[in-house]
This record gives structure tokens, C-alpha cells and sequence, in this order.
């Protein structure tokens, strides 16, 4: 297929590592190339594991009016600012999760639909945000999340052999009870059956465009879901090992600090 002649009416697009660069902002000529395709009639969708809070702010520089994945397909919103859809992981669940035993050196955090709340500073990941001014709170324990829904529960670690062995502990004890994503820097549990593939779908079918007029860039362990399920899946150059072991078959395009979302964009739509 010379996918460089068509044009596909659906764009799905990660953030971090993706849209935006390491320093987690958009560059003018991403939001501009975006901007331009969106004028051109074609539909283009963030998909993202950001909490909907955060990740709205990228959706109003970008001008967009279609839905918004967040929370890895956990949670779609229409342009009205109307959650479509949820899928939260129900309480009793939950308090398996907060139960589980985790290294001191494994940071631990919950998406609700309130906010994002963990149990100490972290600053590292607290800069991440710094352009949508999202926040998390510190909470005295996630214990206090016992008996209620949340959204997501994710773990981040820069030690992987530890992440590791927590995801086969998980596996083993709730496997069957929650979606996880592979063990990078993050490793993330929804609700079994959540990923951000599925919310793809849910939308394609209500928007009335086929799976093969779309398109989707990612670079994490949470994308490969979603470019599975699309016609062409983009991977970023600087998109993780474990995706693009895991995809061989899909393209690597340049990397998200030298505007490869944009320069395929272009390629595909402007040129």
C-alpha cells in the first residue's frame, strides 16, 4: 500500500515522547502543522495515559473539537467537555492494588476522576506538567482510596529490574482483574480490557470512519494497543525499545525533539 497517496481521515496521537518534545511542550511547528491538517477537514485526536485535566490543556492550544482519549482509554470526553465514557477500576479492586507490596524505590500514584494523588514529593514527575500546570496532591497514604473507584494506578521507577518484578507480581496476584502495560520508566493498570486500542474503536464507530482511514504515533509501552489497531502506526525514533521489538513492521519516524510527528504530518497531508 502506498499509504504516502492516501489521505487517512483519523489522526491518533500520543503525547509525551510523542507530540510533545523531552522538555514536555509542543513545538510552534507541531501545534502549526496540526492546526493545518485540522483545517483541512481531517479528524485528529490526542490519545494519551495524561489524566483528562492535564491533557486538556494541549487539546485547547491545538484548537481541536474532536474527542480526547486520557488515562490510556480509561476515560474519552467530547468536545463538550463531556465524558462519553468511563471505565474506572471498581473499589474492590482497587484495594487489592493498594495492598500489593512495592519496593520503597517504586513511586507510587492514583488517577481519580478528582485529580492525581500520591504520597510524597516527587519532582521529577511533578515538572512534567509544568505546561499544563497540572498537579498532584500528596495525600498521607493511597489507603485512603480503600472502598472507592479510581481511574488509574501507575508506578514510576528509573530502577526497571525492580518494575519488573512488580509487574510479575501483579500479574500473578490480579492479572486477570486489571490491563497493565509492559515495565518501562511507568508501568500502568486499568480496568481489564482498557487500553487506549479500544478507545479507538469506541470512536471510529461513532464517528462513522473506518479503521483503514487511520493513522497513529506513539512511542511507549502504553501505545501498542493503539497502533495495532490503526491502519498505519507510527513509531517515534525515540520510542521505546520494548515497542519496537514488540511492532516490528511499523515505521520509525524522527524523534519527538526534531518534530517527527510534524515532519510525517507534512509529509503525508501538505506536501
Amino acid at each position: 500500500m502506498n499509504y504516502k497517496k492516501m489521505r487517512y481521515k483519523a489522526i491518533f496521537c500520543d503525547l509525551d515522547g510523542t507530540l510533545l518534545n523531552s522538555q514536555h511542550r509542543m513545538s510552534k511547528r507541531t501545534v502549526e502543522t496540526i492546526k493545518s491538517i485540522i483545517e483541512k477537514g481531517i479528524k485528529v485526536y490526542l490519545s494519551t495515559g495524561r489524566h483528562y485535566l492535564d491533557a486538556k490543556k494541549f487539546y485547547e492550544i491545538l484548537n481541536m473539537e474532536s474527542f480526547l482519549i486520557s488515562c490510556n482509554g480509561a476515560k474519552i470526553h467530547n468536545n463538550m467537555n463531556e465524558e462519553i465514557y468511563s471505565a474506572d477500576i471498581p473499589a474492590h479492586i482497587v484495594e487489592k492494588i493498594i495492598n500489593l507490596e512495592v519496593d520503597n524505590k517504586i513511586h507510587k500514584n492514583i488517577f481519580s476522576n478528582e485529580g492525581w494523588f500520591v504520597e510524597e514529593h516527587f519532582e521529577k514527575e511533578a515538572n512534567i506538567c509544568i505546561e499544563s500546570g497540572f498537579k498532584y496532591e500528596v495525600i498521607p497514604s493511597l489507603k485512603n482510596f480503600i472502598g472507592k473507584d479510581i481511574t488509574k494506578f501507575f508506578y514510576v521507577s528509573d530502577e526497571i529490574d525492580k518494575m519488573i518484578l512488580l509487574y510479575n507480581k501483579i500479574k500473578q496476584k490480579i492479572g486477570d482483574e486489571v490491563q497493565i502495560t509492559q515495565p518501562s520508566r511507568y508501568m500502568e493498570l486499568m480496568v481489564k480490557g482498557v487500553s487506549k486500542g479500544d478507545a479507538i474503536k469506541k470512536i471510529l464507530e461513532l464517528e462513522g470512519i473506518d479503521i483503514a482511514d487511520s493513522i497513529a504515533f506513539g512511542d511507549g509501552t502504553n501505545d501498542i494497543e493503539m497502533l495495532s489497531v490503526v491502519n498505519k502506526g507510527f513509531i517515534m525514533g525515540n520510542g521505546h525499545s520494548i515497542l519496537k521489538n514488540t511492532l516490528k513492521e511499523n515505521e520509525i519516524i524522527d524523534t519527538n525533539d526534531n518534530d517527527g510527528v510534524a515532519k510525517k504530518l507534512e509529509e503525508l497531508y501538505l506536501i
